[in-house]
């Protein structure tokens, strides 16, 4: 059912991090969590959302699981994989009977690889490199996070809907980013001649030169797998030559508030796969935006509603269990469905520990009151519909 860890792997890193602690299989007096999160650098403020995110959650269950306290140690990891790893194991080495984290993909594939050695299940409520959950997933990972080839099966889905006959690719010039222009242009291979590509440096500031090009190669839509920082510099020069109003601009991960807000108008009408918006019509997520609301005074982000859900997940499949047993707590939550996700219903697949879930097509639109900025979403996709093959 599940893959195994590769034993010369798992060996290895035994003996770099020392003698193993086997997880503890009777009742403590405290459930000890460590949470690793990019709470500095690049990606500190995305941290900060999660860490909000996931305190809720906790605090929402009266801070109690298997009939103990909850005692959570957040580390930041300052968006370093290094670091990530001394935090990692630190944790573990002080008792920590699960691991949260990260934000950065690489942090998470460094941390994932000594946990895994050590046998303490981890959590993967933010992170989208898509071999997290392939190549190099093992049987202690599990991520409720959309993985990065379903957001851009998301965005080619409905790019294939607005039926360019030519298409531009940009993509951040990492793993991450190619793997999903590639995977997208291979899904619209059929219906849109690919007539250009690009990829700029992470961190890029001057897109001058790429969106002149895009504006002079014909393309009536463009798949742009920036994030952040680099999407903010993107929208708002092409939007400064026009090129919005001639080409459909559409991305796994371009636009959400924070991005629409340091573009400006410019990104009014640019679109991108959601994993999670305040706006989804379901029960629980009316709750969750009404108690962050009180909690915290603004509404929710995107990555505070991923890692809130995520948690709130793992830890209801936990006390299900009644057991300090982590093997029983992987054996429950693998193959489980959900149907309290403020998403709808989730179901971790068994063949891969990877979360099947509803995703969302928006576009940013003019807001109102503080919020300059919202996600107008315009289509939900059921997980059936955007699920990706098993891996071999």
């Amino acid at each position: 059912m599940l893959r195994l860890l590769q034993a010369g792997a798992v060996a290895g890193l035994a003996i770099a991090v020392g003698a193993a602690p086997l997880a503890a299989q009777d009742a403590q007096e405290t459930f000890k969590i460590g949470g690793l999160l990019a709470l500095s650098g690049p990606l500190g403020v995305l941290g900060e959302d999660a860490q909000k995110g996931m305190d809720l959650a906790i605090e929402e269950r009266g801070g109690m699981l298997l009939g103990v306290p909850v005692e959570i140690t957040w580390e930041d990891t300052e968006s370093k994989p290094q670091v990530a790893v001394q935090k990692a194991t630190q944790v573990m080495s002080s008792g920590a009977q699960f691991l949260v984290g990260s934000v950065g993909s690489s942090e998470t594939l460094a941390i994932m690889k000594v946990s895994g050695a050590r046998k303490v299940p981890m959590l993967v409520p933010l992170s989208s490199d898509p071999s997290i959950t392939a190549e190099n997933g093992n049987d202690y990972t599990f991520r409720t996070a959309s993985s990065g080839d379903t957001l851009a099966l998301v965005a080619a889905r409905y790019l294939e809907q607005l039926e360019p006959s030519k298409i531009y690719g940009v993509a951040s010039d990492y793993a991450v980013a190619r793997a999903g222009w590639e995977f997208a242009k291979g899904e619209l291979a059929g219906s849109a001649e690919a007539v250009g590509e690009d990829f700029p440096s992470y961190g890029e500031t001057d897109f001058s030169v790429i969106v002149n090009k895009i504006n002079g190669s014909g393309a009536e839509a463009a798949y742009i797998g920036t994030g952040g920082s680099d999407s903010i510099a993107f929208i708002k020069q092409a939007g400064e030559i026009g090129l919005l109003e001639r080409v459909k601009l559409v991305g796994p991960n371009l636009v959400d508030t924070t991005v629409a807000a340091g573009a400006g108008d410019a990104s009014i009408g640019v679109a991108t796969a959601l994993r999670y918006d305040p706006s989804i019509d379901t029960e629980a997520n009316k709750a969750f935006v009404a108690a962050y609301k009180e909690k915290y005074g603004t509404l929710p982000s995107q990555l505070a509603g991923d890692a809130y859900d995520g948690l709130k997940w793992w830890m209801d499949v936990v006390d299900s269990t009644g057991s300090w047993n982590p093997e029983d707590w992987m054996a429950a939550f693998s193959g489980h469905t959900w149907d309290g996700s403020i998403l709808g219903t989730r179901t971790m697949r068994d063949c891969d520990n990877q979360s099947q879930h509803p995703s969302f097509i928006a576009e940013a639109a003019a807001g109102s009151g503080d919020q300059p900025y919202e996600m107008k979403i315009l289509q939900k996709f059921e997980a059936e519909d955007i699920a990706t093959a098993c891996p071999e």
